[in-house]
This record gives structure tokens, C-alpha cells and sequence, in this order.
């Protein structure tokens, strides 16, 4: 007999024995739930608590009932996305491949709530949503697939346990996790209809609720929601493991349907997590969209998210920020390399990072991703750096030639072997140009006539950043480089930095900016609200990133 099924039954009979009304009629057998060999029949989410003091496995039946919510607060929002990215990963662990699948939503953190799951296969990770332009794309795939299979694959079977068993065909359970709901939804309903039916078409929700975003008009709404699925209410005063559930679908009349659940604290050890996520690399690694280009999350456009993006259809593959001092740029430069390595792997991006002021990004000394860092307004000292990125681009034109292919994609298809695109980052630009002349003509050679004419075939990128404007910026970097991101400046700073009648970055807020990747043209303005980013939200993000780079290839970090 199942394991899981004993501890079922070990749960149900100490149940009746610690409490004195007892439940003549448990809302079905569990006995006829047990089939371990596709998909989970049951979830494991802790320990239950029973008055006599002892401790069972709290169990959940993965097959009947909707899913699974949660209530966020103050202190519990990074463990219970832990607790949710565990559970997906022990369904994902005890199901044969191929008959689970995976879909995150998490726009209000831009992914970074369920950034563990980022490394799961495609074959698993069907859609990974940060953005609120895919949510709605998304759900209603999930609405037709729930459509599809109650009204095609259930016709003639009593089940998708059965469809799946005797059709011939597999139809996967899908597992669809939602982050700070109802955050970046704009019609509720199609989520309410799919929960109406979610067990039976084969669909587990996990979602977590941010009670700041529940408003009257969408009030009704969430409550339905909520109302078909059982919840950890109480997930977490910080002085305690114990938590509470509602279970009402589950076991009726049962300590007045409240279970207190205790968390296995290792089990949702970030630790843990990752070794759950490296027993499947066995799986195929999910292709990324560092072939076509590089796209960083770093704040939000008219209620989107919007993307630092470099490469894909556009002629952009080099950007120039600019903007006063306090407006913001250190803010923005580190959204573009912490948001960077938490998206890419060091196999798919790297950053050269040259600091002309001397002292910023100390935070990044040991992050993985970092090819190397120079800290110095010393011109000689950063020559050193800048002769790094033209022995790279050397490198790469001289292997390229030799594999006979002309540019990264090709290199990448034709091999089948890593090259991580190079972003070379320089804050204070200006600085390399107050030198004597033969630095001035030396960076011009390397940064103008290589890099950013060139440099994009081979996968380096220059981005150029600068306080210094007006005169600072020069005309042989600005008049090469269509992406144009201006923080807060003048009138007549931003008519020179994005061009003559297009004053937008005039006097904006901090945190504000103005993304042109139109060589500054006013009708491709596009305001962008920059997403604040602590240390501790970068320490965080960087000490994920270690553990999820333990496989990439080796190099030599450099630090000058």
C-alpha cells in the first residue's frame, strides 16, 4: 500500500481518537484516491498539530480540491513563495515526466517571488509570467485547456487519471502558481470559472493574496475567488511555526474546520530548494532569449512591465543613460545588472563593469555574472579594463572565423557550446575623455569604431552612463546610440542628450525616466517608472544567483 495512503489513514484514525465529536461520514475514501503512478494523489504541506500533542503529516488531496491560498503580511511573503516553490517542486518530483506542468504568475515582483522555478525545463515550465501584457494571454490558455479537456478528454472517461491511463494520449495536470493576486488582473472572471471546475479538468492553483490590492470594486470578486479554495489564513506571526487552515472542503466538522499546521522548516530552506531543482537537471534546460538579444525587467510603463532590451527586432544594442545627480541612476544601473544575473545564468550574460567615479557597485564585487569590475577615475587604470573588452571582441572575432559563422546565433546553433553575451557598463563615461589625447583616441578606436559598430555581431554591448551633461556627453558616443534613457536633467539638458524639442526629462522625479530607443525622437518617448531596489533585495537576489550558477562554466573574475 502506498505510503502516502498509510499516512492517510494514520491521520484520519488519530484524528477520531483526539477529539470528541467526531465526523460519522468523512467527505470521501481515501481509499480511492490512490494512484501514485502519474501524477501525486497527495501533497504533503507540513505537520498536523492534534490535541493529544502528536504529529501527523498534513496531507492534502491533490486531486480534489482547486488549489491551495494564502494570505500574505509583512513577514511572511518570502517564505510562503518558498513554502508554494517547494510544493511545485515535490509534485514535479513524484510525477512521471511529461504529465505535469508548470505556469508562474508574478507580476508585481517581476518574477523574483518564484525565481527558483526559472531553471526548469521547458518541457515542465510551460509559461513564466512577469509582465501584465501575457497575464491576460495566459489565462485564457488556461481557460480553454480547462474547456477542452471537461468538454473532449472527459467525454468518455470518468477522469483524467483514466483519460490518460486508457486514451492513449496524455493530457498533463497543470499547476498554475499566482503571486500577489489579484495584482496586474483586469477581469476576474475567467480565473473564478476555471476554479469552479479546476479539479476536474486537472488544474491546481496556488495563489497568494495581497489584501492591499483588494478593493471595493473587485471586492466580490476575490472573495468567489477565495471561496473555492482552502486557505492558510494565519500563515505567520515571526515568533512561531504555527499556522492555520481552513479545510472545510476537505473534512467536515473537524476542530470547527481549523487545523493547525506546523512548516518543516527544511523543507522550505532556500538549500533544499535548490538541491530539489538540481535532482531534475536531468531534464532539458529551458532555452533562453539570450540568442536573440538580452531583456532586463527594470520598472514599469503605463501599468507594464517594461524592459531594458537589447538586441531582438530592434537596432539597439547599446544604450547611453543619463540624468542629474539624485535623479536615480544608481537605482537604475543597479536594476540593470542585479535584475540581469537574476534572470541569465553566467553562461548567457556577463557584465564588465568600469566605475570612472571610483567608488559605487561594491555590492557586486563577488556576484556570479561579473566578468570583471574597475574601480578608479584614474584614466591609465581604466585603460586596463577598457584593453580587456578589445581583447574579447578579439577573441570572439577570431573563434568565430575559425567555426566559420558570422555573428553569436550562429555560433551558438552551430556549436551547441555557451557564449555569454558581455554588457560593458561605464558610470561617468566623461572621465576617459579629460586624459591626454592618445587615451581620448584610444577609447574612441575601441568604444566607437569596435564595440558599438561591431561589437553587437560578437554579443558585447556598451551602455555609457554620465551626470555629466551639456557638453560632457560626447557627440562620438551619443550620435552612435539610438537607446537614450534620461533621468532627471534640464530643459536644456534634455534637448541636447535626447535631442533637439524633446524636453521630457525636464525636471522629472526621482526614480523617473524618460527610455527613447529612437535616437531621441518625441514620438518614441516612453515615461518609465524606475523599480526601487534595495540592498537587501540585491543581497537576496545574488546569493540565489550563486547557487543557481554552481553549473555554469568557470572563468577568471577580474578586479581592478
Amino acid at each position: 500500500m502506498s505510503k502516502f495512503l498509510d499516512s492517510a489513514q494514520q491521520l484520519v484514525k488519530n484524528l477520531h481518537a483526539s477529539i470528541e465529536e467526531v465526523p460519522t461520514v468523512l467527505p470521501f475514501d481515501y481509499t480511492q484516491m490512490i494512484d501514485e503512478t502519474k501524477m501525486p494523489t497527495f501533497l504533503k504541506v507540513g505537520n498536523l498539530l492534534g490535541v493529544n500533542g502528536n504529529n501527523y503529516h498534513a496531507l492534502l488531496p491533490l486531486k480534489r480540491i482547486n488549489g491551495l491560498g494564502f494570505k500574505l503580511n509583512d513577514t511572511n511573503r518570502e517564505e510562503i513563495h518558498l513554502a508554494i516553490q517547494h510544493y511545485i517542486l515535490q509534485i514535479i518530483e513524484r510525477s512521471e515526466e511529461g504529465y505535469v506542468s508548470i505556469t508562474a504568475i508574478d507580476t508585481k515582483k517581476m518574477g523574483s517571488n518564484f525565481r527558483n522555478l526559472r531553471r526548469l525545463g521547458k518541457n515542465i515550465l510551460s509559461s513564466f509570467v512577469a509582465d501584465e501584457e501575457n497575464l491576460k494571454r495566459v489565462i485564457d490558455e488556461h481557460h480553454s485547456k480547462s474547456v477542452s479537456v471537461i468538454t473532449e478528454c472527459l467525454t468518455h472517461f470518468e477522469n483524467l487519471a483514466a483519460y490518460n491511463e486508457k486514451s492513449g494520449h496524455v493530457q498533463p495536470y497543470r499547476i498554475l502558481a499566482i503571486a500577489d493576486f489579484p495584482h496586474g488582473f483586469t477581469n476576474l472572471d475567467r480565473l473564478e470559472t476555471m476554479l469552479q471546475n479546476a479539479s476536474e479538468a486537472g488544474l491546481f492553483v496556488f495563489l497568494t493574496l495581497d489584501e492591499a490590492l483588494v478593493t471595493n470594486s473587485n471586492l466580490d470578486k476575490v472573495n468567489k475567488i477565495l471561496s473555492h479554495l482552502p486557505c492558510l489564513y494565519e500563515f505567520g506571526d515571526p515568533a512561531n511555526d504555527f499556522y492555520k487552515i481552513g479545510l472545510s472542503q476537505i473534512i467536515q466538522h473537524v476542530f470547527n474546520d481549523l487545523y493547525t499546521i506546523k512548516l518543516d522548516r527544511k523543507d522550505i530552506a532556500l538549500s533544499n530548494i535548490t538541491r530539489q531543482i538540481d535532482n531534475l537537471t536531468t531534464l532539458p534546460v529551458p532555452e533562453t532569449d539570450q540568442i536573440d538579444g538580452i531583456r532586463i525587467p527594470i520598472g514599469k510603463s503605463g501599468g507594464q512591465t517594461h524592459y531594458f532590451t537589447l538586441g531582438y527586432d530592434s537596432d539597439n544594442f547599446h544604450a547611453i543613460v543619463g540624468g542629474q545627480s539624485g535623479k536615480g541612476k544608481t537605482v537604475l544601473l543597479n536594476n540593470i545588472i542585479a535584475r540581469g544575473i537574476e534572470t541569465y545564468t553566467s553562461d548567457e550574460l556577463r557584465f564588465v563593469i568600469i566605475d570612472c567615479s571610483g567608488t559605487g557597485f561594491q555590492e557586486f564585487d563577488t556576484a556570479p555574472g561579473i566578468q570583471l569590475i574597475c574601480r578608479s577615475s584614474d584614466v591609465e587604470t581604466c585603460t586596463i579594463a577598457v584593453q580587456f573588452i578589445e581583447q574579447e571582441l578579439a577573441n570572439r572575432e577570431a573563434l568565430f572565423k575559425e567555426v566559420g559563422v558570422a555573428d553569436l546565433k550562429k555560433y551558438i546553433k552551430k556549436t551547441n557550446r555557451p557564449m555569454p553575451r558581455l554588457i560593458c557598463l561605464i558610470d561617468e563615461f566623461h572621465v576617459l575623455y579629460t586624459g591626454k589625447e592618445k587615451f581620448s583616441s584610444y577609447f574612441d578606436t575601441i568604444l566607437v569604431d569596435r564595440v558599438i559598430r561591431i561589437g553587437r555581431k560578437f554579443g558585447i554591448h556598451l551602455v555609457t552612463c554620465t551626470q555629466s551633461l551639456g557638453g560632457g556627453v560626447r557627440r562620438s558616443i551619443l550620435d552612435n546610440i539610438p537607446l537614450r534613457i534620461a533621468l532627471g536633467m534640464t530643459t536644456d539638458q534634455s534637448n541636447g542628450f535626447l535631442g533637439l524639442r524633446n524636453d521630457s526629462a525636464a525636471n522629472l522625479d526621482r526614480g523617473v525616466a524618460v527610455y527613447n530607443p529612437q535616437n531621441g525622437s518625441l514620438s518614441a518617448n516612453k515615461i518609465v517608472k524606475i523599480n526601487f531596489i534595495s540592498e537587501e533585495d540585491i543581497e537576496m537576489i545574488l546569493s540565489l544567483a550563486q547557487q543557481q550558477n554552481v553549473q555554469s562554466v568557470k572563468f577568471e573574475k577580474i578586479v581592478i
